[in-house]
């Protein structure tokens, strides 16, 4: 069996200084409200282990970077990335420095303000924002550090390739450009050597010094057709195993992982579940003894979704491991066995070698993922109800401006009297897409149409309207107004899939039911985001807002939400929960007038712009810097505890600590 051949040998890339960043655009200083809960609230895309493995790293599509216990999966910080509406901030790559005291991240990052990417490198101890390499020419799709700790891999978006830097001294040491698409996944071997995959169906090894030893398609064609290498299947994650003696890699668009010797790079196997409904296998990451590989990908059922492990090195049978109805996004196999992996619901699992559950962590927000026509809206957009649960279950009401003890419940016949599903069929205008994660494949079209989406932006849900030649989509980032010329009237960012949206009756809302957890209207004739509201899942609890920050809750409903605001791009952004100041933003009257024509008047004078309230309330950024048991006299522990603490709105003038 042959992957296609190996390319010739070229020299290794002469070192180029990265381009400066073009002219920066205006960062959102504006407050964007948030959901706050200790869970992310997106899809997870990464988790590493910090290499004591007491602790692992996540990122996610919600723009934060989470610290975890191992052991439990407690959290134990949580780091906001500078972020705006939209994909700009959403973290996509991440690599723990040797040493396990420091983070890169990079992603969909500084691309809207400086049309450049940009990796951002975290103190994980104090969630500082050490250090931004700019002046990538896209963004930033993996990374990877080398096992000595010196070199860091960048695998980049769009063609530009692959570039590795020396961690030291920020100096390029080689660069690859030859891609002729995105960098999917980049990974150091034990010896130096450097792999990589991307969508242009190429692996690609690399020496410890930089030359390309190794480039090969999957998969192989016919010798005739290999004149013009690369053109083949979309590659997915790729490891070399701990003792650097196995290489396997998976593929996105085919139920299939490649099993490589790490030396010569010969392939072993291939591995198949010849199971129809896999649709994918790729994802791939080894055991810490190399002695067992696991595998998973895209699974099209309504059933269990199949986590594969395979003992001997990879090279025994297959075994199948039902854990759950979610996707998996990131595997990490433990020494004993036990296996932590992230999902899209999102949540963090550890689970024993014999499939117990050891630990997780969900989010306490509904999920939106259910059948579209099971939303239900009013008329003029004031009421609604809607599943917490993907598979229709758990039907709730809610009643803007209701007596806030009512406002929240479980939906009875009564409630869903003159409530209306989203309108697909009979509408004005038809919607033809490919709904979900693979959606962006497969062309979108409006009114007979193709509409003009972002290369990796899928639509996710759509509605249109009775009378009005519009149709509202959600995507992965964004809920956009088209009109039946496909042409689209806007389109608000948002910090998650818009997995449901509807427009109301009265043609005056759009409404999303987003994937964290958050409902939100915009205002159809201009996409001005005008009400937020948060259901928990317990529901008792929820928060609803208005763009101007004042909100209603229930009693412990304003825990759940905040806003951030950035700092610039090499600051982190301060994050402050509505909780902070209850007394100033707490205005249910204003809340409850929100959807109404006359709102103006009810606001009256006598409120304050919410940029200005956080600015002028907003407590200290109070860092820990560090804490150690130091031994005393008389044989009591003492804990010392260093501390920086830095005003912002008000002067501190006295410290607690608790």
């Amino acid at each position: 069996m042959s992957l296609g051949g190996v390319a010739a040998v070229r020299a290794a890339a002469v070192a180029l200084a990265l381009a400066a960043p073009a002219a920066a655009l205006a960062q959102s200083a504006a407050p964007q409200p948030r959901v706050a809960y200790p869970n992310h609230s997106a899809q997870i895309n990464q988790i590493r282990a910090t290499p004591d493995l007491l602790r692992v790293v996540s990122i996610a599509q919600d723009k934060t970077l989470r610290v975890w216990r191992l052991s439990d999966l407690a959290l134990l910080r949580t780091i906001h990335l500078p972020s705006d509406a939209g994909e700009e901030g959403a973290p996509r790559s991440l690599a723990i420095t040797a040493d396990g005291r420091e983070v890169f991240v990079g992603g969909w990052t500084g691309i809207a303000w400086h049309r450049k990417g940009q990796i951002y490198r975290f103190d994980l101890m104090t969630g500082r924002l050490l250090d931004v390499l700019r002046g990538f020419e896209s963004s930033i799709e993996a990374l990877a550090i080398s096992r000595d700790g010196a070199r860091l891999a960048i695998g980049l978006a769009d063609g530009p390739g692959l570039r590795v830097l020396d961690i030291a001294s920020g100096k390029l040491l080689f660069q690859d450009r030859e891609y002729g698409e995105r960098v999917m996944f980049v990974d150091y071997a034990v010896d130096g050597k450097l792999a990589s995959t991307s969508y242009d169906g190429c692996v690609r090894i690399y020496s410890d010094t930089g030359q390309l030893k190794f480039r090969a398609e999957y998969p192989p064609r016919p010798q005739p057709e290999q004149a013009v290498q690369c053109r083949g299947s979309n590659l997915g994650g790729i490891r070399f195993s701990p003792d650097g003696r196995r290489l396997a890699f998976g593929v996105q668009d085919r139920p299939e992982v490649v099993l490589m010797d790490g030396a010569s790079l010969a392939p072993i196997k291939v591995v198949d579940p010849k199971d129809p409904r896999q649709r994918s296998l790729c994802c791939v990451a080894w055991s810490p003894d190399s002695a067992t590989l696991y595998v998973n990908g895209t699974y099209d059922d309504d059933g269990p979704t199949p986590l594969y492990r395979i003992g001997d090195a990879g090279t025994g049978a297959l075994h199948r491991m039902d854990i759950g109805r979610q996707k998996f996004t990131n595997m990490l196999p433990l020494r004993n066995g036990d296996l932590v992996f992230a999902t899209n619901v999102p949540s963090l699992a550890r689970v024993a070698a014999d499939g117990r559950l050891l630990a997780e962590t969900v989010p306490p927000n509904g999920d939106f993922r259910f059948a579209w026509d099971r939303l239900r809206l009013s008329a003029d957009g004031s009421r609604i109800a809607l599943p917490m649960r993907a598979d229709g279950s758990e039907l709730r009401y809610f009643g803007i401006g209701e007596d806030p003890e009512r406002a929240y419940r479980a939906a009875d016949a009564a409630d869903l009297v003159d409530l209306q599903p989203p309108l697909r069929d009979g509408g004005r205008v038809a919607v033809t897409a490919v709904l979900g994660d693979l959606g962006y494949k497969h062309p979108t079209q409006v009114g007979g149409r193709r509409l003009a989406l972002q290369p990796v932006q899928s639509v996710w849900s759509w509605a249109s309207h009775a009378t009005l030649p519009l149709a509202a989509l959600g995507t992965d980032w964004s809920v956009l107004l088209v009109d039946q010329q496909a042409r689209k009237r806007w389109e608000v960012g948002l910090p998650a899939p818009a997995h449901q949206v509807a427009i109301s009756a009265d043609g005056r809302w759009v409404v999303a039911a987003v994937g964290d957890g958050t409902v939100r209207w915009f205002a159809t004739d201009t996409g001005a985001e005008t009400l937020g509201l948060f259901l928990h899942g317990n529901g008792a609890d929820w928060v609803a807002w208005g763009a101007d920050g004042y909100y209603a809750s229930s009693p412990n409903g304003d825990q759940f939400i905040g806003w951030l605001v950035n700092r610039g791009d090499a600051q982190a952004p301060d994050f402050f929960r509505a909780v902070q100041f209850e007394r100033t933003l707490y205005q249910p009257t204003l809340v409850a007038s929100a959807l109404r024509h006359d709102r103006g008047a009810v606001r009256g004078a006598a409120t304050v712009p919410l940029a200005e309230s956080l600015r002028d309330l907003a407590p200290p950024r109070v860092t820990i810097e560090e804490a150690a048991l130091r031994d005393a006299d008389g044989g009591r522990p003492t804990l010392e505890l260093r501390f920086s603490a830095e005003a912002t709105g008000r002067p501190v003038r006295e410290v607690g600590v608790y």
